[in-house]
């Protein structure tokens, strides 16, 4: 595995807990390749607070991976419309 140098350039955004191991692997498998994230986790729009109290975190991000569930795909519909997705 390489060790992270930059700050990060990836966030992981994960719905609720139940889509927690699958962000977890994710942010795994970027720090395997050196590529340091950012997790946000139980950001789902059950909890949209907890999302928009991270904004200002995911502004400079390249890329957002979202794991949610098929109920909680108006996660993703709410950070495509920001740009994040």
């Amino acid at each position: 595995p390489l060790t992270p140098v930059a700050a990060p350039r990836v966030a992981v955004v994960s719905a609720g807990s139940s889509d927690l191991p699958v962000s977890r692997e994710a942010e795994r498998t970027l720090a395997y390749y050196g590529e340091a994230s950012l997790g946000v986790p139980d950001a789902g729009v059950a909890g949209l607070w907890r999302l928009l109290e991270r904004v200002e975190d995911l502004r400079p991000m390249r890329v957002v991976i979202v794991a949610a569930g098929l109920l909680d795909y108006g996660l993703v519909r709410l950070l495509k419309t920001e740009g994040w997705a």
